[in-house]
């Protein structure tokens, strides 16, 4: 595997890119964005954002944005991007309702380089108490049960996939892609709310544990996870791909060996280019091995 540094970029949680566009968002719903264009090929250099934005009703439901991308449903036919996916992830982990297993759907508009988006749905794991699916025991969660999110633009399905603990791995769900028609109205924040019961699942399967999963893409049948954190030997900063057809993982790459040890967050693909980048915003390229 080479990896090569492009540029810096500001530090935070997982990014997305569409088209030449990088967004990149901090753990509090803040987002800012890139022009992919201005990467110099000759020096590593810090990129200016064109834009910024928070995601709306971020003062009372932030995303984590643990893993953010973009689906394939259109808000309205002539919007520039199709709805945009962040995952509460664990914002919530200290209070009551912890929004285990919720994700955020936003509108994303742009006039010039002003950026808005409008929350329109909610996507909840609806059977996250349950210990024969999501839960790693019956009296108890794993390490992180918040779940990350992710869309199979190729295929059209929605995944899930949660850290059960180290003897049950790390279990993968697929689903139908919610559509905005779909859900019951939540009366707190004014939208559809989609709760997947266990009826829902298409299907499942359990890979080897990811020592807690950062941000996440899937391209062409392959779900890449970034996982880890800065310095660590038990869990190391790593990139795991994960076959969505054989439902099997096809690597797991520790990356502090190759000589990155900081924390993992981003992952993307711009074109057939695998982009990454760690939390302190340093941005790569990565080509992996055959």
């Amino acid at each position: 595997m080479n990896i090569k540094q492009l540029a810096k970029i500001q530090s935070g949680q997982d990014g997305v890119i569409w088209k030449n566009q990088l967004f990149r968002f901090k753990s509090k719903g803040q987002c800012f964005v890139y022009d992919l264009k201005d990467i110099d090929s000759n020096c590593v250099k810090e990129l200016e954002p064109i834009g910024t934005f928070v995601l709306d009703q971020s003062d009372r439901i932030a995303p984590h944005s643990n893993a953010v991308c973009f689906g394939i449903e259109y808000y309205d036919i002539n919007d520039e991007y199709p709805l945009l996916y962040s995952n509460i992830y664990n914002n919530f982990a200290k209070f009551e309702d912890k929004m285990i297993g919720v994700c955020c759907v936003y509108r994303l508009q742009r006039e010039e380089n002003t950026f808005k988006t409008t929350l329109v749905q909610l996507i909840e794991i609806g059977f996250t108490n349950d210990a024969t699916l999501w839960k790693a025991q019956p009296d108890a969660y794993g390490v992180r049960p918040y779940g990350n999110f992710l869309i199979d633009s190729k295929n059209k399905y929605y995944y899930g996939f949660v850290m059960r603990d180290e003897n049950l791995g790390t279990r993968y769900f697929k689903f139908k892609i919610p559509t905005l028609t779909d859900g019951e109205m939540d009366t707190v924040y004014g939208v559809k709310r989609v709760k997947f019961t266990p009826e829902d699942i298409i299907d499942q399967f359990d890979c080897p544990f990811h020592r807690f999963i950062q941000g996440g893409i899937i391209h062409d049948d392959y779900l890449y996870s970034a996982e880890g954190f800065s310095d660590s030997p038990i869990n190391p900063p790593a990139i795991r791909i994960i076959d969505l057809v054989s439902k099997k993982q096809k690597a797991y790459i520790n990356i502090i060996e190759k000589g990155y040890n900081i924390e993992p967050e981003m992952i993307d693909f711009y074109g057939e280019d695998c982009y990454y980048s760690d939390v302190d915003g340093n941005l790569y390229c990565i080509e992996f091995d055959d």
